[in-house]
């Protein structure tokens, strides 16, 4: 992101035409990413690398999407009464896009939904047709709303239009990226979760290991499992498993599927199912592969 400072009748010269021109021209909205939070680079633009990283991280999701559009900039306005030359002045800046998102299974469905209730706010960023990275590292601070998918009836298919805007800062600029085909690869990967029975539990008596939100994979690509009176914990490591300490998260079976953070390791969400013949005191690992 570059700081703009402003400097009164200071003239900037552009030029547009091929002679000139940088490259390949900006693209319309092919791939987006929600994240929570900034992404960590080295410059001001992150590399493929980086938001794959952040994305493996739990930080963010991304996908594709069809119909993309950049939508025309909104401005608010100084009225000419309020202004010395009696001409309107722009005062604000708002930007948007809009896609459609389709191919929705339940899955999708639910974590749009889960997604609306737990984030205010999330962090936009895009990739578009031409490959370019757009957002920065920071990206652009929008609503979090998704609306249910509509069907307009026989012929056609579910879909969810999508819509976001958010307010530009008119004393910097986010710099697009230059032309990256590994842009285009980028994907939030569901990955596999592979279970290591270590004693007294049978593989697939607990389901739903994606639905466990906070879980940096880089950090703990493996989980270390335990239940004992219903509960079930997690743990980063075999030995902190053995001694009971530095756990990462619990599950209380008696009551919910939800997972319960501990000592501040960011872990949420919730499984999807735990047998009731699961026996106590059963230690199993779940080892997380892209």
């Amino acid at each position: 992101m570059s700081d703009i400072t402003k400097v009164c009748n200071d003239l900037n010269a552009f030029c547009s035409s091929a002679d000139c021109n940088d490259g390949v021209e900006f693209g319309f909205p092919k791939k987006i990413m929600l994240g929570k939070q900034a992404i960590t680079a080295s410059g001001d633009i992150p590399t493929p690398a980086e938001v794959q990283t952040y994305v493996d991280a739990g930080s963010g999701v991304i996908f594709d999407v069809t119909n993309g559009v950049k939508l025309p900039s909104e401005v608010t306005t100084k009225t000419g009464a309020d202004t010395y030359s009696n001409v309107d002045e722009v005062t604000q800046e708002i930007e948007g896009i809009s896609f459609k998102i389709k191919k929705i299974t339940n899955a999708v469905a639910l974590a749009i939904k889960k997604n609306n209730l737990n984030f205010g706010t999330m962090r936009l960023f895009w990739v578009d047709s031409n490959n370019r990275w757009h957002g920065g590292v920071t990206g652009f601070t929008v609503p979090n709303y998704i609306k249910a998918w509509e069907h307009a009836g026989f012929g056609e298919n579910a879909e969810i239009p999508v819509e976001f805007k958010w307010i530009t800062d008119m004393y910097s600029y986010t710099e697009v990226s230059d032309v990256n085909t590994d842009y285009a690869d980028l994907a939030c990967v569901e990955g596999t979760y592979t279970e290591t029975v270590v004693t007294s539990y049978v593989a697939g008596q607990v389901t739903g290991y994606a639905g466990i939100t906070g879980w940096n994979k880089t950090t703990y690509p493996t989980l270390y499992l335990d239940i004992n009176s219903n509960i079930i914990k997690m743990y980063s490591s075999a030995s902190d498993r053995t001694s009971g300490t530095n756990e990462l998260a619990s599950v209380n079976t008696a009551t919910s599927l939800d997972v319960v953070e501990a000592n501040s390791s960011g872990f949420g969400g919730s499984l999807t199912f735990v047998s009731n013949a699961i026996t106590d005191g059963a230690e199993w690992n779940v080892t997380y592969s892209a």
